[in-house]
C-alpha cells in the first residue's frame, strides 16, 4: 500500500533533521573542505524515506556539499512495481539519483540470506563510488526490538549491545566501507509525526503485518503486552544495551590481551598450551575470535563443540585430530597447534630450473632463482644469523649441468636431514617438524627428481649443505613478479 499525503516541501518540525545533523557531525562525517558522499539504503518505506527527506533538507541548507545516491534493494518477495514508483516519485522530485540493486536469486528464500547479500551489495556500490559512508534508517525501536529477539532466540553479551550506531563492512580482506546509522537513537513515533506532518509520500510493505515473521510477532504482539506489565520496558531494554557496551569494551580489552598471548601471527595458529590454561569462559571467547578472524562463522553451540573436541572429547589423545568445520575447513590440533586447515583444491605441477637460473610456479605462487657465487663472494664468511627462511647458500657443485624441479611433495619423496647419513620419508620429516598435514602441500619443494634439496621454510638436506664453501644462494620469494 502506497501512502500518499499530497507532498510537501515544508517541513514543520527541525528536531529530527537537527538531530541528524549533530550525529552526522559529531563522527565527522560532515564538515569537511571536500564534498561529502553519502549513499543511502533506500526502501521506499515511512523510515528511509524520512531519513531521505531530512538528508535533503541538509544538502539544501548546509555550506559543505552534500552529494546524495539512493540505493533500492529490490527483495523478491516485495511488490516491486509500488516500491518503484515511489522511490522514482520522490528522487524525482529531491533531484536525487538512484540505482536498484538486484538479489542473487540462488540464494535461499530467507531473512538472513537476503539481509546478507543486501549490505554486500550496499558495501560494493559505496566503495565503487568512493562514497564517505553508507546511511540506514534504523531507529530506536528497531534496537529494542532486536536486543529482544536475540533475548528470546538466545544470546550472549555481544547480541544483547545491540546494533551499532557505527561499523565497518568488509567487502573482502582489505576493502571495507563505513555504515552509519543516524536514526538509531530516534524513536518510532517521532519519525511517524515527521512522515504525517510533511505529508510524505511512502511505500508501506504488507509483510510487516504478518505475525508469523518473528521481529513483527514482538513489535505487534509482545512488546505491547510486556509493556502493560512494565511501562518502562522499553527504557529498560535500552538501558541493558547500553551498560552492556560499555562492559564490553573492558572484556574485549582483556580478550585482546590474551589473543597476544596465545596466538602466532605467523603461523595462524593458537598455542594449545597456554589455550588449555584458560578458565572456560576465555576459552569460549578467544575461540571465537579465532573463527572470526578465519572468516568463519560463529554460534553458541560451534563453540561448545569445538571447546569439548580441543578438551580431549570424541577423539583420541594426544594423536592428531580434525573437527570439521564447513565442507572445505577443518580444526587441527596437532603438536601444540590448534590451526584451521583446508584440503589442497587442486594438483601443483613441477617446473624445471636450469643451474643457474630463476623461475615464477604459478601455482605455487613463488619465484625461484638460483644464482652462482663469484670466487671473492665464496670465500667470505657467512653470517647464517641474517639470513631469511627464503634464502639458503648451497654448495651444489654436484649438480653441475643438470636441472632441478620446483613444486610441491609427492608419493615416493625423500630427505636427508641435515646432519644424517641416510635419508628419511618426507612425509616422516614434516611430522617430525611439526608441519600440519594440510599445510604439508604448499611448501615449496626444490628437488633432484625424488630427492628433495630444500623444503622452503622447514630445512635443507644435507646434500646441498655447505661443508667447504658455497657455490650458490638459493632464494625464493612469495607471489609472481606481477604481484
Amino acid at each position: 500500500m502506497t501512502i500518499n499525503m499530497n507532498g510537501s516541501s515544508h517541513f514543520v518540525d527541525p528536531l529530527l533533521k537537527q538531530a541528524l545533523h549533530s550525529f552526522l557531525e559529531s563522527h565527522k562525517l560532515i564538515g569537511r573542505d571536500q564534498e561529502t558522499h553519502f549513499v543511502v539504503a533506500y526502501s521506499g518505506g515511512r523510515d528511509s524515506t524520512t531519513l531521505l527527506h531530512c538528508l535533503a533538507q541538509l544538502q539544501a541548507e548546509l555550506p559543505t556539499p552534500i552529494k546524495l545516491t539512493v540505493a533500492y534493494y529490490w527483495h523478491p518477495w516485495r511488490p516491486l512495481e509500488e516500491d518503484i514508483e515511489v522511490i522514482h516519485k520522490n528522487c524525482k522530485a529531491l533531484g536525487i539519483p538512484w540505482v536498484m540493486l538486484t538479489p542473487d536469486l540462488t540464494l535461499p528464500k530467507t531473512e538472513t540470506a537476503a539481509r546478507e547479500d543486501r549490505y554486500q551489495q550496499l558495501a560494493k556500490l559505496t566503495h565503487d563510488l568512493t562514497a564517505t559512508a553508507l546511511l540506514t534508517a534504523h531507529h530506536q525501536d528497531d534496537q529494542v526490538e532486536t536486543v529482544l529477539f536475540r533475548i528470546l532466540r538466545g544470546t550472549g553479551l555481544d547480541g544483547i549491545k545491540g546494533i551499532p550506531e557505527m561499523r565497518e563492512l568488509w567487502i573482502d580482506e582489505v576493502k571495507h566501507v563505513t555504515l552509519a546509522r543516524p536514526f538509531i537513537h530516534q524513536p518510532r513515533n517521532i519519525i511517524n509525526a515527521f512522515a504525517q506532518e510533511n505529508n510524505l509520500t511512502y511505500a508501506n510493505d504488507p509483510t510487516n503485518m504478518e505475525i508469523r515473521i518473528k521481529r513483527n510477532l514482538i513489535r505487534h504482539e509482545l512488546l505491547p503486552q510486556i509493556e502493560a506489565a512494565f511501562p518502562n520496558a522499553r527504557q529498560s531494554i535500552l538501558k541493558l544495551s547500553e551498560l552492556t557496551t560499555g562492559d564490553l569494551e573492558i572484556v574485549e580489552k582483556k580478550i585482546d590481551e590474551i589473543w597476544s598471548e596465545v596466538f602466532d601471527p605467523k603461523e595462524q595458529s593458537l598455542d594449545e598450551v597456554r589455550f588449555n590454561q584458560l578458565s572456560h569462559a576465555f576459552q569460549r571467547r578467544i575461540i571465537r575470535k579465532f573463527l572470526e578472524y578465519q572468516t568463519q562463522e560463529t554460534s553458541f553451540n560451534k563453540i561448545e563443540d569445538i571447546l569439548a573436541f580441543i578438551a580431549g572429547k570424541n577423539r583420541k589423545l594426544p594423536s592428531p585430530a580434525l573437527f570439521s568445520l564447513d565442507a572445505s575447513h577443518f580444526l587441527s590440533v596437532y603438536r601444540n597447534k590448534i590451526t584451521i586447515e583446508a584440503p589442497q583444491e587442486k594438483e601443483i605441477s613441477p617446473v624445471s630450473i636450469p643451474i643457474p637460473g630463476a623461475i615464477s610456479h604459478l601455482d605455487l605462487k613463488a619465484t625461484l632463482s638460483i644464482v652462482p657465487l663469484s670466487g671473492e663472494a665464496q670465500q667470505k664468511p657467512i653470517d647464517f644469523s641474517q639470513l631469511s627462511e627464503e634464502e639458503v647458500y648451497v654448495d651444489l657443485s654436484q649438480f653441475e649441468g643438470k636441472e632441478l624441479t620446483l613444486r610441491s611433495r609427492m608419493k615416493g619423496d625423500r630427505i636427508k636431514p641435515l646432519g644424517m647419513s641416510e635419508s628419511v620419508k618426507l612425509k616422516r620429516y614434516f611430522i617430525n617438524r611439526c608441519i600440519p598435514r594440510f599445510k604439508r602441500d604448499t611448501v615449496p619443494l626444490l628437488t633432484s627428481e625424488s630427492d628433495v634439496l630444500w623444503a622452503v621454510g622447514v630445512g635443507l638436506s644435507e646434500s646441498i649443505r655447505v661443508k667447504n664453501r658455497p657455490t650458490h644462494l638459493i632464494t625464493i620469494k612469495r607471489g609472481l613478479p606481477s604481484d
